[in-house]
Order: structure tokens, then sequence, then C-alpha cells
């Protein structure tokens, strides 16, 4: 899956995100993509109407990953005392007290 595509302002250089379905082998995918990169540009020089075939890059998309980091370090009880809330499985029990 290609979740996102970030392009030069140039137009010259264009950097794919890809992730397999189920995240699993994201290494192979990336390395499998880089070598069609000569076939993909082809196609791209053939459908696009710009001086200059953008140079093409695959990188693992590691986003959601990281959201998963982040949430959870977001739910830990220090953390979110620090932040002045109240983790989530708190504040679902003082809800359903009222």
């Amino acid at each position: 899956t290609v979740s996102e595509v970030t392009v030069s302002p140039d137009l010259r250089v264009a950097v794919a995100y890809i992730l397999p379905l189920g995240g699993i082998g994201g290494d192979e995918v990336v390395k499998a993509a880089r070598s069609h990169i000569p076939y993909i540009r082809s196609i791209l020089a053939h459908n696009l109407s710009l001086k200059y075939v953008p140079t093409l890059n695959f990188v693992k998309d590691t986003a959601f990953e990281n959201k998963t980091a982040m949430d959870e370090l977001l739910s830990n009880p220090h953390i979110a005392q620090d932040l002045g809330e109240r983790p989530s499985d708190e504040t679902e029990e003082t809800d359903s007290k009222d």
C-alpha cells in the first residue's frame, strides 16, 4: 500500500511511503519496489507532461508504528498526570459512575 507520496518543490524527486498489507515484510516490499524503479519511471514518462521525470525513492512507512508507540506513551498514567489529564481507563470509569 502506498500511504503517501511527497514531491520536492521542483518536481524532480518523489518519495513514496509504502507499507505491505498486514504490516509484515516491509523491508522486502521496499526492496522489490526499488528494483522496479526504472519500469515505473518509464510509465511516468509516458503519462506525465513534465520536463523531467522525478527520481523515485521508496521507503517503509513507519507512521502506524509511531502512532502505536505514541498512544502507548500517552496512555501511561505518569505521562497523563504530567499532561494534567487522566488516562482514558480512569475517565471511562469516572464517567460511568455519574
